[in-house]
């Protein structure tokens, strides 16, 4: 029984590290001494304190230290299956910007988290088990103590020193909780992604192009994953309409993650300034100033809650904030299309912003598994990885649900005095690169950037708008939507572009490139810019 103790604990210190060896061979053969002894250096720290938490003569340090560390273990390993990374800072906000939807994700990655819970289970019942250290002299114990605590700065300085990365290849243990406490302490006195906004400065000088605006932001769509981009048989209906559409085709997303790809379609970021986008004014303001009332509809969360940057106080803004908290998941989007009917004719000018669920994750929730017509389809129990053809099945019904025939349901109401914008957040990297579909901070698949975008324009401006094409068909970006969107509203696209730069009226400048990872600066490194045309 004496045995059990410093059995479960050398279990839960080798399982969660085997990386540990590797790195001191590769260190080895590239001869990279210095570097050497402050890896092992670190490591000794940190095995040290693992000891003296899971064997200190305080029970309560022993299980709350365990615990601790059977968090960090769990999440560190759980990341690096999936991810195919360890977990550094970027990620880390990423995942914490994201929250909203923790629930969905274990349960689309579940199959990749069992062996982590299961060493982080040990570790936890390690600090239950009997059996501890005695240390009788006063100096010794509060040295004993200090250094139970000192590997969580430890690793947070080496990570901040290091841009981000500095816990690759250091002990799980320790090296996800040193992570979340870095972000905790430098989001708060780092520039943020919602900062106090200055007032506009542009004031709606020309007639709106429309009475209403709708502005679809869906979930996780490739371009080529519609048939009026790739005849792939997913879309039919969106193909039979296609003469209504005004398509740009093959467009980078601003960002591979939800969070920051929103928060750039609600606040107009440029690309090249990116890091003043904290103090851009939302949407909704220029909406209002336009004599439009505001809509945000969110079929991805329910019960009031909030994602993508958007805090209280931006909710606060908008007049009128709809979720439908009792409809199932794979009826969402077509379910809040009588909302928008309601909306289009309740005889005002109105701006909606609607956050689509889309292809969201786990796919087979977000459509109507009986119904599917491409089959075979991943199956409750799946194991995310071990079939692509299943993998993209899924994709494809979500998208032939969620999009097209949601569509279809749309075209039903009266869109003549509407005007539509329709976009996805980001890409999908469907088993090209990894598991991870999406949010990869380091080497992101080029499918990640890859969204459509397209208008349905009213038939006053469509010849207009469709000129547009000729020059830009597969070569626009998220950031000109918000100046074009500004263009409807009636603010002067020559005012407007000085402000945000080009619309889609302008070929662009610059070339499809979407970012990874957080788009503002961090760590004094700029944004990583990866292009969706490798």
């Amino acid at each position: 029984m004496k045995l059990l103790k410093p059995l479960f604990a050398f279990i839960f210190l080798i399982a969660s590290n085997l990386v540990f060896i590797e790195r001191v061979l590769d260190m080895v053969s590239r001869q990279r001494w210095v570097s050497l002894i402050i890896y092992l250096g670190i490591w000794g720290i940190c095995v040290t304190s693992f000891a003296l938490t899971l064997f200190h003569e305080n029970k309560v340090i022993q299980v709350f230290g365990g615990m601790i560390m059977a968090i960090s273990t769990a999440f560190g390993m759980s990341y690096l299956n999936i991810g195919g990374h360890f977990l550094n800072y970027m990620d880390m906000e990423l995942l914490w910007i994201s929250r909203g939807h923790a629930m969905k994700a274990l349960l689309f990655y579940i199959d990749h988290l069992y062996f982590p819970v299961l060493i982080a289970l040990i570790g936890f019942i390690s600090g239950f088990l009997p059996g501890h250290i005695e240390i009788r002299k006063k100096g010794l114990k509060l040295l004993a103590n200090l250094m139970i605590l000192i590997p969580f700065p430890l690793l947070a300085g080496l990570t901040f020193v290091k841009a981000g990365y500095g816990t690759v290849g250091m002990p799980q243990q320790y090296s996800a909780v040193s992570t979340f406490l870095l972000l905790q302490g430098y989001e708060r006195v780092s520039e943020g992604m919602v900062e106090a906004k200055r007032p506009i400065r542009l004031k709606p000088t020309e007639e709106a192009w429309s009475k209403n605006i709708l502005f679809i932001v869906d979930e996780s769509i490739r371009h080529d994953y519609l048939d009026i981009n790739e005849d792939k048989k997913i879309t039919p209906f969106l193909k039979s309409i296609e003469d209504q559409l005004v398509n740009f085709g093959k467009a980078s997303s601003s960002n591979n993650c939800s969070g920051y790809s929103n928060a750039v379609l609600r606040m107009g970021g440029i690309r090249g300034k990116l890091s003043k986008i904290g103090s851009n004014p939302f949407i909704w303001s220029y909406a209002k100033e336009a004599g439009y009332t505001t809509w945000y509809l969110d079929a991805q969360l329910k019960h009031g809650e909030l994602q993508n940057f958007m805090t209280e106080e931006e909710l606060q803004s908008i007049d009128h904030f709809v979720q439908l908290d009792k409809v199932e998941e794979a009826y969402l989007d077509q379910s809040m299309i009588s909302e928008i009917s309601k909306i289009l004719n309740n005889g005002k000018k109105n701006f909606i912003y609607f956050n689509k669920r889309g292809a969201h994750f786990p796919y087979t929730e977000s459509y109507v598994t009986e119904k599917a017509p491409f089959l075979p389809q991943m199956e409750k129990g799946d194991v995310l990885g071990d079939s692509k053809e299943k993998l993209v099945n899924s994709y494809k019904n979500a998208i032939w649900w969620n999009t097209d025939e949601f569509f279809k349901i749309l075209f039903k109401i009266d869109l003549s005095e509407s005007f539509v914008f329709y976009t996805s957040d980001h890409g999908q990297n469907l088993m090209d690169r990894g598991i991870q579909t999406h949010c990869n901070t380091e080497e992101p698949h080029h499918t990640e950037g890859m969204v459509p975008i397209f208008l349905i324009p009213n038939e006053k401006r469509k010849n207009e708008i469709t000129k547009w094409t000729k020059t830009n068909f597969n070569k626009t970006n998220h950031f000109q939507i918000f100046p074009t969107i500004l263009f409807t509203m009636g603010y002067s696209p020559l005012e407007v572009i000085k402000e945000y730069g080009e619309g889609l009226n302008q070929r662009p400048t610059s070339p499809q490139e979407f970012s990874a990872g957080p788009v503002l600066p961090k760590f004094g490194k700029g944004v990583d810019w990866n292009t969706i045309n490798p």
